[in-house]
């Protein structure tokens, strides 16, 4: 059975030279246990002397970063990673938005847009997930390792946009989540939800 490419997508993104994909949750659905992710989180966090939930996750991690600097909360990326990996491993694509991909790093026209990733994932996550979905790489992936703040903030989007090498009115980025949306306000991009 052939897949079809989310219309949307087709409309929104003629004439864009950036398109720029959320990951979990918009290119694939990750399985991560995030309650698992949470406890590793506060244990390695209390080690420190930082006692958190992590819910909300990344309005946790800017307190952090605000309260002991940003290296406190890259600290926390090691009891992340292994969660996201498994994540990856059980991860279930997008299959409408997974062949707009495809279809775009097939085709041979200088004028395709450039393909990016902006997440709260973890850089090398984003990377393998892409991989295990099939797909080239992307010209410029942003992870949350990447930034030093997070969505609903729009520095990622704004790296990804300045990598890239173009300017807002010629980015669209596709989100399943509403601080995807107050990112993509934020950094003045064409915003598409999924």
């Amino acid at each position: 059975m052939a897949v079809g490419i989310h219309p949307p997508l087709l409309r929104a993104a003629a004439g864009k030279r950036l398109v720029v994909f959320d990951y979990d949750g918009t290119l694939a659905e990750l399985d991560v246990d995030w309650e698992g992710m949470r406890r590793a989180l506060r244990r390695q966090a209390l080690d420190a002397g930082f006692d958190s939930p992590f819910q909300p996750l990344w309005q946790e991690m800017a307190r952090l970063r605000d309260e002991r600097g940003i290296e406190a909360v890259r600290a926390l990326f090691s009891a992340v990673r292994p969660y996201e990996q498994r994540g990856v491993e059980r991860q279930r694509p997008r299959l409408e938005i997974v062949e707009y991909v495809r279809r775009t790093q097939r085709a041979s026209d200088t004028d395709r847009p450039a393909l990016a990733v902006f997440s709260a994932n973890l850089h090398a996550t984003v990377v393998a997930g892409v991989l295990a979905l099939g797909l080239k790489p992307f010209c410029v992936v942003v992870g949350a390792d990447d930034v030093e703040h997070w969505k609903p903030e729009a520095a990622g989007l704004q790296l990804a946009m300045r990598l890239a090498g173009v300017n807002p009115s010629e980015t669209l980025f596709l989100g399943d989540s509403p601080g995807d949306g107050d990112a993509a306000r934020a950094a003045g991009t064409h915003f598409l939800p999924v």
